[in-house]
């Protein structure tokens, strides 16, 4: 494997790893559900 392709592989890993630990927080009404950062909560009420 030359070096071109480990820096590849590293920003792969590194990539992944920010965006599925940071990019994302945990949801109030389901214990470990990931929500993005950037989501917005609606005000409409889906009761079934």
């Amino acid at each position: 494997m030359n070096k071109l392709h480990k820096k590849f592989l590293l920003l792969f890993v590194f990539l992944i790893v920010i965006i599925f630990f940071i990019a994302h927080k945990p949801s109030k009404l389901h214990k470990g559900f990931p929500i993005p950062l950037t989501a917005i909560q609606s005000k409409i009420d889906y009761k079934h």
